[in-house]
């Protein structure tokens, strides 16, 4: 299940819920196997009932939707693998852990300066 926390401001989301925002930043309607995840977000105010896109949403769809740097990390343990990753956007740097066994990761903005370490961390 999706998740934003506001004290932190993360938010917790899967494929495809990035696959929803896609389809709506495109103007279009998600397809029917995605209309499950899109009530999910609708039910945490992420996106409303005409599929409109909360404002808070605004730098981590930024960076996603016109990334200048992709940075992914795939790591294997005794539980599978974890995909990790940061994202560089025009306005905005994004952060994205998994954790083994969840669909969701954890996206948050980080501060451009820490973009070596955020990188070197995932692989350690």
């Amino acid at each position: 299940m999706p998740s934003y926390d506001s004290s932190r401001a993360r938010f917790r989301l899967a494929d495809r819920h990035i696959a929803v925002f896609a389809h709506l930043l495109d103007g279009d309607s998600p397809p029917e196997e995605l209309w499950e995840s899109l009530v999910e977000l609708q039910r945490i105010g992420l996106v409303g009932e005409e599929g409109e896109l909360a404002p808070l949403l605004r730098d981590l769809l930024g960076a996603l939707s016109d990334p200048m740097v992709i940075i992914q990390v795939e790591i294997t343990g005794e539980h599978g693998p974890v995909n990790h990753g940061v994202v560089v956007g025009q306005e905005a740097v994004i952060s994205h852990d998994g954790w083994p066994g969840e669909e969701e990761s954890e996206y948050v903005s980080i501060e451009p300066n820490t973009l070596v370490w955020m990188a070197s961390r995932r692989v350690v």
